[in-house]
């Protein structure tokens, strides 16, 4: 396989890189088909282009398995074929990390990576048998294309048109900031007292939504803890509000009861994106290092593989997101 070494200056158009980009960030507002197409031809041009990936590589220091130990639902390792960095997903097979730009790797962890040709590394990730596809830009909003999609973006001009529409493909975002200020169908106020507007998420969600949103929970019965309940959602993006009070016994168990009746709510109701805010790990602040909503949201997709949830997790906190994604992909 062709690569470069780090300190090799490749051409790169940056451009193209910045379209790329674009189309992943249009995605995560609107998974359709136009575009998922849009995001497959921004691709082919970097492929054809020449255009190399940014490929972090693995640590060399150990072959231990990082795994989570007390939900079991993913692990990280360096893998034993190559020494590009990989994730192993939770249903199976392994996803390669890749970034399309210096800009995009420079935002985590500084790594020793390889500049390897684009087309390079999506057929490796297409042809891997344990591959289950390949992450772009995993620091800032990321994208997984399983294979189908690699083979569409990689499929030659005079092969035949792939007649099928794609597939909708679930996706699990980590953003910095409020839940309220998302583009989702659905936004999650998760709260000790949801109608309290001094607790912080809800001060943010009504700074939002303006005094109709006062009216709104006037006339509504506030949520017991451990339950929720639904109002409009003026003056945003969003269409409703998930009021869901915290449940009185915080703990693991609880929580994730907790986070999974929301997104089965969600799912239930036919929306497709839900905006939620990084429960255990800053509402109700659990004693630990691991990214708890992001692991609870991955059981439960596993349990649901047919729904077509989107999910994106806020971190009000810098360090919360810094720690979330320093986890799945450090």
């Amino acid at each position: 396989m062709n690569t470069t070494r780090p300190d090799e200056k490749p051409t790169n158009d940056r451009a193209l890189s910045k379209k790329i980009e674009d189309t992943i960030h249009e995605l995560e507002h609107a998974n359709t088909q136009e575009n998922i197409m849009k995001l497959i031809e921004a691709l082919r041009e970097f492929v054809s282009s020449g255009q190399c990936f940014y490929v972090p590589l693995a640590p060399k220091s150990s072959e231990e398995l990082l795994t989570i130990p007390k939900l079991n639902l993913g692990k990280m390792t360096s893998g034993p074929v190559t020494d590009y960095r990989k994730v192993a997903m939770n249903k199976g097979g392994i996803a390669y990390t890749v970034f399309t730009s210096q800009e995009e790797m420079d935002l985590g962890q500084p790594t020793d990576y390889r500049l390897v040709p684009a087309g390079d590394l999506l057929a490796l990730a297409k042809n891997d048998e344990t591959s289950a596809g390949l992450i772009m830009n995993p620091w800032s909003l990321s994208v997984l294309l399983n294979k189908d999609l690699l083979t569409m973006v990689l499929k030659s001009d005079d092969e035949e048109e792939v007649e099928e529409e794609p597939e909708h493909e679930t996706m699990l975002y980590i953003d910095h900031g409020e839940a309220c200020n998302q583009e989702a169908e659905v936004v999650v106020n998760a709260a000790y007292v949801p109608f309290d507007f001094n607790e912080p998420g809800s001060r943010a969600l009504l700074e939002a939504c303006g005094d109709e949103l006062k009216e709104l929970c006037f006339a509504t019965t506030p949520p017991k803890p451990g339950t929720m309940v639904i109002t409009d959602a003026p003056n945003l993006k969003a269409s409703k509000i998930f009021h869901a009070a915290l449940p009185m016994e915080e703990n693991e168990s609880t929580l994730t009861i907790f986070i999974t009746k929301i997104l089965s709510a969600a799912d239930e109701m036919g929306v497709k994106s839900i905006a939620i805010p990084a429960i255990g790990s800053e509402e109700a602040d659990l004693e630990d290092d691991l990214p708890f909503p992001v692991i609870v949201a991955a059981g439960w997709f596993n349990a649901h593989p047919k729904s077509e949830l989107n999910v994106t997790i806020t971190c009000r906190k810098i360090d919360t997101y810094k720690k979330f994604v320093s986890y799945l992909f450090s």
